[in-house]
């Protein structure tokens, strides 16, 4: 028979009683995940659509204000160097540099290959 006055019955049932509750609460805990998160195929097609649409635009603007950017420190620098050639006449021609797209490679390329020529005689023989 049960002893309804025993300690020991009275924890068996309060620990029987909290995996209940538990137990209880993580299957409906689940069951409302699922019924509101069941979200169908093309509502999340169309979230994805717009956080896309959100990137593209975010990463257009930014290469639109690189662009700006670097049009304006092209527009000081040419400002700057004109300056300083107009106002100081003992520069050399080569203290100006231009900006044309690839310019300044093609000019270095052509210098070191100026330089290795000068510097390395011609081999001959094997």
């Amino acid at each position: 028979m049960l002893d309804w006055t025993s300690p020991d019955f009275w924890i068996v049932a309060c620990a029987g009683l909290a995996v209940g509750v538990f137990v209880g609460w993580l299957i409906t805990s689940l069951s409302y995940r699922r019924s509101n998160s069941g979200q169908t195929a093309a509502q999340l097609r169309e979230e994805m659509d717009t956080y896309r649409a959100e990137v593209n635009s975010h990463f257009a603007r930014t290469a639109d204000l690189f662009k700006e950017t670097t049009e304006k420190y092209r527009d000081l620098y040419e400002h700057l160097s004109g300056g300083a050639q107009d106002l100081c006449q003992d520069l050399p021609d080569k203290t100006r540099v231009e900006f044309r797209p690839g310019r300044l490679l093609a000019q270095q390329a052509s210098e070191t290959e100026a330089e290795t020529e000068v510097r390395e005689p011609p081999r001959t023989g094997p």
